[in-house]
């Protein structure tokens, strides 16, 4: 996790587009982890690139029009294997997948969740309950970007065990989202077996969520300046949950149907997640480490898994092996969360004034927040998801594949249609 504070500057060479809102522009360098935040008057700086295209909602820049014969197919939003509210078009002569664009548009929930997420004009505490409900299965990762805005506002320091319990609930939920799209694998490979014992494991490990932090997805765990804590000692329950896990790695590593179906399915190039500015997942499958977690104090010495090959397969090692270094890294916080009591919270906001950035390395990619305080209350309230940027990624891998390649590609991504919501 890192957070930065608002600065402006023209140079964007080299940089990583991560976000375009109504009135500023967000660029990353990801070797250095300098941000940069441009005014909107600078769109022409980045306004080639695809993602801006996409992110603007300017879509027909995207779209293949094509002379040869071939149909666009409506996909979604209420259609078998799509388990969110979007769809995607989709453009082919048969068998072949020409051109996709994905639609976001049916989760919106306003710009920068304003319509039915209201945050806006709300007291932080009470803001912070929307802010977690944005995207469910991302709510750590959501509300602990949204509290380091908010301290960081008001030159809060939290104590360190704070900083573990934050820590271990965000691996937490990147274990069990991890576990979730190896399973969408597992179900669209036919793994009947292993599609039930991964079921199995994520329950485990939403069950251990609720024993540490009261809420199956974190829900009500973090507060301004503090956490809410429970059961502790529940971590124990990581020894067996990372043994079912590595039983189930090896089941499906020996089947080769499973394998098959993964093996070359929806490439992308190290040169087309520069192109795509893709973060996340969809860059350490491609031997590119686009992680901030390697810029956070908090995370020492962190090293991003990357893997080589690009595919579908490259994203679920990738997967594979983050899950076991989530495991380690919760074990790391141990000592810290059982050192001492945690703080219940922070009420010295009211007379708080300022405007803060923050960044947090959920399940798919990083997430970034920006919040205004003013008068005691969000003035001004700002987020882009991973999935708002790795929609595109996956729709460029999936181009040229076949229609049976779907499922695996888009899996792979392990991308939610409600963390993409917000921009387009």
């Amino acid at each position: 996790m890192i957070s930065t504070s608002v600065n402006v500057e023209s140079n964007v060479s080299g940089k990583t587009l991560s976000a375009v809102f109504d009135d500023f522009i967000v660029m990353i360098d990801y070797s250095s982890g300098e941000v940069t935040v441009l005014p909107s008057e600078e769109a022409h700086l980045v306004d080639s690139r695809p993602l801006y295209s996409f992110l603007t909602g300017k879509l027909d820049e995207l779209r293949l029009y094509c002379d040869r014969p071939a149909f666009r197919l409506h996909y979604g939003p209420l259609s078998s294997g799509i388990w969110e509210a979007g769809a995607f078009e989709v453009v082919s002569y048969g068998e072949r997948i020409l051109n996709v664009v994905p639609l976001c548009h049916y989760k919106r929930l306003g710009d920068g969740g304003r319509e039915l997420i209201k945050v806006e004009g709300k007291e932080p505490e009470v803001a912070l309950m929307e802010v977690e409900r944005i995207c469910g299965t991302f709510s750590a990762s959501y509300s602990t970007a949204f509290t380091m805005a908010v301290e960081r506002i008001a030159g809060v320091e939290v104590d360190s065990n704070v900083k573990a319990a934050r820590i271990a609930a965000v691996e937490l939920e990147r274990i069990y989202n991890h576990v979730h799209a190896i399973y969408r694998v597992a179900v669209a490979a036919s793994q009947k077996v292993a599609v039930s014992h991964l079921l199995a494991l994520e329950e485990d490990v939403l069950r251990l969520n609720f024993r540490l932090f009261g809420h199956r997805y974190a829900f009500g765990f973090n507060r301004i300046g503090g956490v809410r804590l429970r059961d502790v000692k529940a971590l124990s329950k990581l020894d067996a949950i990372e043994r079912e896990f590595d039983e189930l790695v090896e089941e499906l590593s020996v089947s080769k149907i499973f394998i098959d179906r993964l093996h070359n399915t929806a490439k992308l190039s190290a040169e087309e997640i520069a192109e795509l500015d893709a973060i996340g997942i969809a860059a350490k499958g491609s031997g590119v480490d686009r992680d901030v977690r390697k810029f956070s104090e908090n995370y020492p010495g962190f090293k991003p898994v990357v893997k080589t090959d690009g595919d579908s397969l490259a994203r679920i090692l990738v997967r594979v092996d983050e899950v076991k270094q989530s495991i380690s890294i919760i074990r790391e916080c141990e000592g810290e969360l059982r050192a001492g009591g945690v703080k219940n919270g922070w009420d010295g906001w009211n007379a708080v004034e300022g405007e803060a950035m923050a960044f947090v390395e959920s399940p798919p990619g990083d997430l970034l927040m920006y919040v205004k305080l003013s008068g005691g209350r969000v003035e001004k309230f700002r987020v882009r998801g991973a999935s708002a940027i790795n929609y595109l990624a996956f729709a460029r891998g999936v181009e040229g594949n076949i229609f049976t390649d779907y499922p695996f590609a888009l899996e792979s991504f392990g991308l939610s249609f409600a963390d993409a919501q917000g921009l387009l």
